[in-house]
């Protein structure tokens, strides 16, 4: 699992129509990306992130361990794995 703070900014249309045809919560986080982005390493690390079920903790208390490093890094191509 990943261990960060995401704030909800915008609905995404696969969010939306999963919700709306089978009550699915379907939950997108941004990874940092640009034109230049090598998409194959990006799509391996979107890979790597998407499951079938995870939880999530709404309003979580003050405390949790947090890690602040990107999910995917743009200039190095490099997906964190390690969390």
């Amino acid at each position: 699992h990943i261990r960060k703070y995401a704030i909800m900014e915008d609905l995404c249309i696969g969010c939306v129509e999963n919700w709306e045809n089978d009550g699915r919560v379907h939950v997108d986080i941004w990874m940092e990306s640009d034109s230049a982005t090598n998409e194959s390493k990006l799509f391996d690390c979107m890979g790597y992130y998407t499951h079938k079920s995870i939880e999530i903790e709404n309003n979580p208390p003050s405390g949790r361990p947090v890690d602040t490093r990107l999910l995917f890094n743009p200039l190095t191509g490099e997906c964190l794995n390690d969390v």
